[in-house]
C-alpha cells in the first residue's frame, strides 16, 4: 500500500464503489437509453473504475491480486443474476467487465498510480516521506 495519511478514508470509498457495482448488478434493471450496447458501457466504466482506484491506494505489486478479486466478483455477479428472475447473465458483460479492469489497469500503470496520495500531497495532507510502504 502506498503511504497514505488517510487509507481508511481511500478504502471505504473503494469499498463503496464496490458495494454500488454489487448493488447496480442485482437490482432489477434500471432505466437508461435505450442505446445498443449502452449496458456494455456501463460495465466497462464501473470497473475501470473500480480498478484505478484501487491503483491509487496500492502498489503495482498487489495489482495482480486485487484484478483476480474483481475479476471473480464480476464473474460471480453474472451467476448470480443468472439467478434471478429480474436479471439475466450475459458472456458480454464479463467481457466488458474485463474490459474496464484492463482499461483502469492500463490507467494506473500510466498516469494514476498512487493518485490518492498525490491528492493528499496536493492538498498538504501527506504523510511525511510519503512513499513508504504501509
Amino acid at each position: 500500500m502506498y503511504a497514505l495519511k488517510y487509507p481508511a478514508f481511500w478504502l471505504a470509498s473503494g469499498y463503496t464503489i464496490a458495494v454500488l457495482i454489487i448493488a447496480l448488478s442485482l437490482l432489477p434493471g434500471l432505466p437508461g437509453p435505450d442505446t445498443a450496447g449502452f449496458d456494455k458501457i456501463a460495465h466497462g466504466l464501473m470497473y475501470a473504475t473500480l480498478a484505478a482506484w484501487f491503483c491509487g491506494i496500492y502498489r503495482p505489486a498487489k495489482w495482480p491480486v486485487l484484478l483476480g478479486v474483481f475479476a471473480a466478483l464480476g464473474g460471480l455477479l453474472e451467476l448470480a443474476q443468472s439467478m434471478t428472475m429480474a436479471r439475466s447473465a450475459e458472456w458480454l458483460d464479463m467481457l466488458a467487465n474485463l474490459v474496464g479492469l484492463g482499461v483502469g489497469l492500463a490507467l494506473g500503470w500510466t498516469l494514476l498510480a498512487g493518485w490518492c496520495g498525490w491528492i493528499e500531497r496536493r492538498l498538504g495532507l501527506a504523510v511525511p516521506g510519503g512513499e513508504a510502504d504501509t
